[in-house]
């Protein structure tokens, strides 16, 4: 089975994230306008840590396949992976979980959004297997009333092994989400697609 990986950039945000998240609702308020009301949010900092040990694990992915991509929002996966014919295992290394945020599982998805993509992809039998890995304050969505809960693993980054997924991964995409990166830290994604075009000798656009 197919195992392909997205990344959201806005994991690396993880230790400050819950100080601005709730702040943000797309297209409507992003970092940008944040940060220019309240000045101090320009102070929070990503976990170099995870940043470092994710830029290893692309890298390494880099080294055996150019079949990477590069979206600005995550919902956009959805035209990338509607062209799949067979199921896959999806992988989504996020701080947020995407499943759904309204909590209302017998609902179709009527307009897709960057939080609700996961189940839009559930509803259409695309994923076979779906693992979120998020941070570890991360919210977990409710699962009581999920039907696809045998197709869901919920994961910790700091537990999670990069090196067994980077073996698996057949196909990546990359999320750069700035409206939850302060604009100080947005380049670092810029770094990963510089990773990607350095190795494979071509341009990565982002879409």
């Amino acid at each position: 089975m197919k195992t392909i990986t997205t990344i959201d950039f806005d994991i690396i945000m993880g230790p400050s994230i819950d100080g601005y998240n709730d702040m943000i609702d797309p297209p409507k308020t992003d970092m940008d306008t944040i940060c220019e009301k309240f000045p101090y949010f320009n102070l929070a900092k990503p976990n170099l840590w995870l940043y470092e040990y994710l830029t290893r694990y692309i890298t390494e992915v880099a080294m055996k396949t150019d079949n990477i991509k590069f979206i600005t929002s995550h919902e956009q996966i959805i035209d990338i992976l509607s062209e799949k014919i067979e199921p896959f295992n999806l992988v989504n290394i996020d701080h947020h979980h995407d499943v759904n945020y309204r909590d209302e599982w017998k609902e179709p998805i009527i307009e897709v959004n960057s939080g609700n993509w996961v189940k839009r992809l559930l509803d259409t039998g695309s994923i076979n297997h779906y693992t979120w890995v998020g941070n570890h304050n991360s919210i977990i969505f409710e699962t009581s009333d999920c039907p696809y809960m045998n197709k869901i693993d919920i994961e910790k980054i700091k537990d999670y092994d990069l090196g067994k997924l980077a073996v698996e991964t057949e196909e990546l995409i990359l999320c750069y989400s700035p409206a939850y990166i302060p604009p100080d830290y947005r380049a670092l994604f810029m770094i990963w697609r510089a990773i990607a075009e350095e190795i494979h000798d071509k341009d990565y656009i982002l879409i």
